[in-house]
């Protein structure tokens, strides 16, 4: 039981160290002066760090055999940035397509 706790803790771990590098870039310094923008930034990282996470768990539904904590956290950060970039935010009805052919394209 003990051994099974340590696992999960050491998952928590690896995500917190997805978020300070992966989504900060390293920086743990917050803009943010008051406690509600402070407490809005966070909130904020973390719903990127979900969104993306959920994208890697749709990737890895189309890689038989390949599960989301196999995928590479910051390749797939790569990946959505640069479908962003890449992207027009003109006509964002678009981008529910563009995500589907990136799934797509996981393999």
């Amino acid at each position: 039981m003990i051994v099974d706790l340590y696992s999960q803790r050491w998952e928590i771990e690896l995500g917190y160290r997805e978020i300070k590098q992966g989504l900060l870039g390293g920086e743990y310094t917050l803009r943010s002066k008051t406690p509600e923008m402070i407490a809005q930034a966070l909130w904020g990282v973390l719903l990127g760090y979900n969104l993306l996470r959920y994208q890697m768990i749709q990737m890895s539904r189309q890689c038989p055999g390949v599960y989301p904590c196999e995928m590479s956290f910051t390749a797939c950060i790569w990946a959505i940035l640069g479908l962003l970039h890449g992207t027009s935010l003109n006509h964002p009805g678009n981008l529910p397509g563009f995500l589907a052919d990136l799934q797509a394209s996981a393999a």
